[in-house]
């Protein structure tokens, strides 16, 4: 699980996941409302949160 935020400015979508997991550049991402699909893309970056820091 995770929250998405629309960047209208910069045209994306950017997601912070509440687990650490391994992802990639090129993969899929789908957004889901319990079984109805919102929407989907591919993801172009990521970026590491220490999620300690953030929160200080």
């Amino acid at each position: 699980m995770g929250q998405a935020a629309w960047d209208g400015s910069a045209g994306l979508v950017r997601m912070v996941l509440d687990e650490p997991g391994v992802i990639a550049p090129g993969q899929a991402c789908v957004l889901y409302d319990g079984d109805r699909v919102l929407g989907g893309g591919f993801l172009r970056a990521w970026l590491s949160v220490d999620t300690d820091r953030a929160a200080a």
